[in-house]
């Protein structure tokens, strides 16, 4: 059996739009509609009801950016394989990223960092059926080449390379990439991708600043765990918590 094949089996057929309200929506729609296949990517200049993690706004400026939602059929994975898949994806932009420029990161859950500034994160909404994932929209945002931000903690590759780039050249990468790492799921990579995610993962094994709704402190990032939990040592215990339980300051 030639790998090769396995690793890269998708075949992409890529949606440009102009102005959308958001991509993951289209792509939601596209679904519901049965008009869309696996490696169906829409792409847009702009969304104007971007989202990211916990229904946070997706800033982007016309045209900049990489802005898309591809659609994946992951029905060899169980719902409790769903991380992997999340982190495959996060490496897979993280490669995308260190094309261009070394020393990116992933800030827990999946967004990537370079110099402690945001520069993709991606929106992951999987559909469960039985005991297998039906199908995941995987809407990714790459700032390319946007300069000016109203958040303080975001950047792009222009601002870091000092280059304008050809923002369908960063799209082709991406998919590459996602290929790639979609492959390694379908070959039950699971412990490559998991010590990748966790070689590449902002704050391990160190102090970090962090807030829940009840209070304020210092700990120790151990990991994550199988289901997508941050594993946080506070003095002498370990306590997990999932994404809207807590937050990196």
């Amino acid at each position: 059996m030639d790998i090769n094949s396995l690793t890269q089996s998708l075949q992409f057929k890529i949606v440009y739009l102009d102005v959308v309200t958001s991509t993951n929506s289209l792509a939601r729609e596209s679904l519901n509609a049965s008009k869309a296949v696996e490696g169906s990517v829409i792409f847009a200049s702009e969304q104007t009801q971007g989202r990211g993690q916990l229904n946070s706004v997706w800033e982007s400026n016309y045209g900049k950016n990489v802005l898309c939602s591809i659609i994946l059929t992951p029905v060899f994975l169980t719902p409790i394989q769903q991380t992997y898949l999340s982190m495959a994806v996060c490496l897979a932009m993280l490669d995308t990223i260190t094309m261009f420029i070394p020393g990116a990161s992933v800030k827990w859950p999946n967004d990537i960092y370079i110099n402690k500034k945001k520069v993709a994160g991606l929106l992951l909404e999987n559909a469960i059926q039985g005991n297998h994932i039906k199908h995941s929209i995987v809407g990714v945002g790459i700032n390319v080449n946007q300069i000016d931000f109203n958040v303080k903690f975001a950047t792009s590759l222009c601002i870091e390379t000092k280059q304008v780039m050809v923002v369908d050249d960063v799209l082709q990468l991406l998919l590459k990439h996602i290929n790639q790492r979609y492959g390694m799921l379908k070959l039950n990579q699971w412990d490559m991708i998991n010590k990748e995610y966790h070689k590449h993962l902002l704050g391990l094994n160190e102090e970090c600043k962090f807030i829940t709704e009840t209070e304020e402190f210092v700990g120790v990032i151990m990991g994550v765990d199988v289901h997508g939990q941050l594993m946080v040592k506070k003095g002498d215990s370990i306590k997990n918590y999932r994404v809207k339980e807590i937050s990196m300051l």
